[in-house]
């Protein structure tokens, strides 16, 4: 699916609730991730380093190239690698501030959110609680300090070989193409 004209936002029914979901971009296959980043992501650097939360969601059918875009390879980092080399380069410039960076790495597959940096994490479930203090946290999630951009990559290696993965038919035909929504 591609959105022919700049600023319309396509809107995509789902066929079993007849609800309608709209979306800030689409991607068709023929875009690399750093323009897939350079659309969505990148503007959100500055603010996560004033302090705010951000989340990068990508959302699309299976084998529409969502973990693609996210972790990428050698020859085309995704999304995740160029967000923490930018993020770094930003705070190593800012001699003013000392930043504290940690790092969790949860997957919510089937509405049960699981933390990919605890081992045999399939049986264990984290809930979202609501902090008086901190607002809505992840109650029992994993985090790991980090001074440097290897060791969170090295974090988002060891998560994504314990990622939920089911082969499907489309698996095996599907094509590669990106998509990520941005919210």
């Amino acid at each position: 699916m591609e959105c022919e004209a700049e600023g319309k936002k396509p809107d995509v029914l789902h066929r079993s609730r007849e609800q309608r979901y709209f979306f800030d971009r689409i991607f068709n296959k023929y875009c690399n991730t750093q323009q897939v980043y350079d659309k969505t992501a990148a503007n959100m650097i500055d603010s996560v380093i004033k302090g705010f939360n951000a989340c990068v969601f990508a959302y699309g059918t299976t084998g529409s190239g969502k973990t693609h875009t996210m972790t990428g390879n050698e020859n085309e980092p995704g999304i995740m690698y160029l967000i923490i080399e930018d993020m770094f380069t930003k705070i190593i410039a800012d001699s003013e501030k000392s930043y504290e960076i940690r790092v969790s790495y949860v997957e919510i597959y089937n509405e049960v959110i699981r933390d990919l940096l605890v081992p045999n994490s399939k049986d264990t479930y984290l809930d979202l609680r609501d902090d008086h203090v901190r607002g809505v946290v992840l109650s029992g999630v994993t985090e790991f300090s980090v001074s440097e951009p290897k060791e969170v990559m090295d974090l988002l290696v060891t998560g994504n070989k314990r990622r939920t993965t089911e082969s499907t038919k489309a698996n095996l035909t599907s094509s590669r193409s990106h998509a990520i929504c941005q919210i």
